[in-house]
């Protein structure tokens, strides 16, 4: 025990540092394993799968053993939106599970938006003014600020149409709570990329987005006269055609 506890204040010392190292991580997996039940752990398991038919099939195999019904656990993991089919879906509501009520965001997270607009023309309601309470985001922003990750990544006709199909679905695409919007992040991540693909990219998002309703304000201003220093052609591309 002795040795449990120097080693756990050693470990302390170190995240305060930030210093945790590959081992510590697995020793406090190995604690916090060892402190939930056999059910516990499997649901912290099976949120390691990223494809639908990997987590049904997890629980499918648990159900025999248990007897329960786990359609909204499935329904909870964020991975079996990447590539789920809204039949896949309807099918587990159709057996009483409900949808989230975040399963926007995971939809948008795993960047499959068309799932969304055919569970919408399956009739099902999806909560389009979904706030995350962390980050401050609606769902457009969140949508934005995932591309400005990566924004070779994805191809930019892909991201549009994305953004197309959150407007279809009647998602906000301007929301006046007082902190940055979705044209602030993308007008700011195509400054801030030293790649001048990603600037045109997100230049291209941009101009979507200012098309879609949101209109250049005083922080959008300041955003692009510093792109008028970095990337001139841009932003007689693009900069010049906001309203």
């Amino acid at each position: 025990m002795e040795k449990d506890v120097e080693i756990d204040a050693d470990i302390a010392q170190r995240a305060s540092k930030g210093e945790m190292t590959n081992k510590d991580l697995e020793w406090l997996q190995t604690l916090i394993a060892a402190n939930l039940t056999d059910e516990e752990n499997f649901k912290v398991d099976v949120t390691k799968y990223h494809s639908f038919n990997d987590v049904k099939n997890a629980y499918i195999a648990r159900s025999k053993t248990t007897g329960l019904f786990y359609g909204n656990d499935i329904l909870n993991t964020p991975g079996v939106y990447k590539d789920a089919s809204a039949n896949d879906i309807i099918e587990i509501l159709k057996e009483g599970a409900s949808l989230p009520e975040d399963v926007m965001l995971h939809i948008i997270i795993n960047n499959n938006s068309s799932l969304a607009v055919q569970l919408k023309e399956h009739g099902y309601d999806l909560n389009v003014n979904y706030h995350d309470k962390l980050s401050t985001m609606g769902l457009l922003e969140i949508q934005t600020k995932a591309f400005t990750w990566h924004p070779t990544g994805t191809p930019i006709e892909k991201q549009l149409e994305a953004i197309d199909n959150l407007i279809k679905l009647g998602v906000p695409v301007k929301e006046n709570d007082g902190t940055r919007d979705a044209l602030d992040r993308a007008l700011g991540a195509a400054v801030a990329t030293e790649v001048p693909e990603a600037a045109k990219n997100l230049m291209i998002l941009s101009k979507k987005l200012n098309e879609a309703g949101i209109g250049l304000e005083k922080s959008h201003k300041e955003i692009l006269e510093t792109l008028k220093e970095k990337y001139p052609d841009l932003y007689t591309e693009f900069g010049t055609t906001f309203r």
